[in-house]
């Protein structure tokens, strides 16, 4: 006698931030962002990243250095701070020299974004550092501010806890960039 088992996975559920903007009496605009939980069901990392358009780049950025697959690991447990589009639009001067200067660069960029182990905002809270990073060696520096912004090397937390199976991903606003001597 033979016994099948069939696994699915469920439906996903799309990842929204909302973004509102406000003009002040000099008329500059500014963006404000609200964080918001999001539960994607039964996906992974790779996979919220592979379906997520405010992902695209990151996306693109992760399949070409051969790192989207560890990510899609429904064993792993891994917590990513995700640059969305807009981070990789504003990448500054010296985040491009570094990524121009030696093609692997980028790949060790993308590594210090990945945190071993799954840990939620409310966790992060309580870190000063996450020491555990895919990018051997290099630590992760945590600040939360006196209004509660959460803060991760040189970006700022814009959008928490969008849990997926293998992990948790927080959205920054920034490509985070580890010290020259990790490149």
């Amino acid at each position: 006698t033979t016994t099948t088992t069939t696994t699915t996975r469920p439906t996903t559920t799309t990842t929204t931030t909302t973004m509102r903007s406000t003009t002040t009496a000099t008329t500059a605009s500014t963006t404000q962002t609200r964080a918001t939980t999001t539960r994607t069901s039964g996906m992974t990392i790779g996979e919220i990243v592979n379906t997520n358009p405010n992902f695209s780049r990151l996306r693109d950025a992760l399949r070409a250095n051969n790192l989207l697959d560890a990510l899609m690991d429904p064993d792993a447990s891994y917590t990513v701070f995700a640059p969305d589009n807009h981070a990789f639009v504003n990448l500054n001067d010296k985040a491009l020299t570094l990524i121009a200067q030696e093609p692997n660069n980028m790949k060790q960029i993308l590594k210090f974004h990945v945190a071993v182990g799954k840990y939620s905002a409310a966790q992060l809270g309580y870190k000063r550092k996450l020491r555990k990073t895919l990018l051997k060696h290099a630590v992760l520096k945590l600040k939360v501010n006196s209004k509660g912004a959460q803060r991760v090397a040189n970006g700022r937390v814009t959008n928490a806890d969008i849990h997926a199976s293998n992990g948790v991903v927080h959205v920054v606003n920034k490509v985070l960039l580890p010290k020259p001597k990790f490149l």
